[in-house]
């Protein structure tokens, strides 16, 4: 098989494993209908991901078909999208480090959605204002996506760490059995995050360095456009096989119909 067919095929094949691993979670959580914080931003999170291994099937099956790169529009969607997914990982593990920390405190969930609203758009606009802008004043945006790359990791990593000596220093309890099961399911996520998204990280330094736009390289396509599908496929096998009843969803969502989900009752989980 050629290279460049091959280097093609495994971002498209990564995107189909996504979408349909995707779909699934969100069909489970729905079924389970889950509304605690975590179990929202999980959806929301795979809802993402389900457009991140949409728009690599398109972008790679387009370069494939045609044998260009990836429009000027279509860089835009999958950047924006891409640094939406970096915040909600923000979120969630912020969050989990919060409750898990003070767990008396209650989180405002009207401001967090608030906040996010506004995050994205300007994550939008800044997107937009970046492909728009000459060439010399698009080294200052690559500087500022870095510093933005590197600060959702930092948090990420300051709040996973704390989260897991918090675990370390909490004893198992009859009540904690669940919540320590729901925290390092973000643990999990939130270490395959910055696994995966260290790649894009590295893209945006070596380009910047440069002082170019992002080309054609295979380091750049493997960072881009297999590392972070490959993170967006594995999240919803995690957030499955972490959650308890989700053998028994597969079981009878496969003979009956969509409304006869298991866990019909309203119910608020840890995980």
């Amino acid at each position: 098989m050629p290279v460049s067919l091959l280097i093609n095929t495994i971002p498209i094949g990564i995107g189909f494993i996504g979408e349909i691993a995707n779909c699934f979670s969100v069909y489970q959580q729905e079924c389970r209908r889950d509304s605690s914080l975590a179990a929202q931003l999980y959806r929301l999170l795979n809802i993402l991901d389900i457009i991140l291994s949409a728009l690599t099937i398109i972008l790679f099956c387009k370069t494939m078909i045609t044998g260009t790169w990836p429009s000027t529009v279509e860089e835009i969607l999958f950047f924006t999208v891409l640094r939406c997914t970096c915040f909600v990982n923000c979120l969630l593990s912020t969050t989990r480090t919060i409750s898990l920390a003070w767990p008396f405190y209650p989180i405002k969930r009207r401001a967090l959605w608030v906040l996010s609203c506004i995050a994205i758009t300007l994550i939008a606009i800044t997107m937009v204002t970046y492909f728009v802008v000459d060439a010399n004043a698009k080294i200052h945006f690559l500087v500022f996506f870095i510093v933005e790359f590197s600060t959702f990791m930092g948090v990420v990593l300051v709040t996973t760490v704390g989260t897991c000596i918090l675990l370390l220093q909490d004893g198992i309890t009859p009540g904690s059995y669940l919540k320590r099961r729901a925290s390092l399911t973000i643990v999990v996520i939130s270490s395959l995050f910055l696994l995966f998204y260290s790649f894009p990280l590295s893209v945006l330094v070596k380009d910047g360095l440069k002082g170019s736009k992002m080309d054609e390289t295979r380091f750049d396509v493997f960072g881009l456009y297999v590392a972070v599908p490959l993170n967006s496929t594995l999240n919803p096998l995690v957030i499955m096989t972490r959650k308890s009843g989700w053998c028994q969803s597969i079981h009878r969502g496969g003979r009956g119909k969509v409304g006869d989900c298991p866990a019909r009752k309203t119910h608020v989980s840890q995980a």
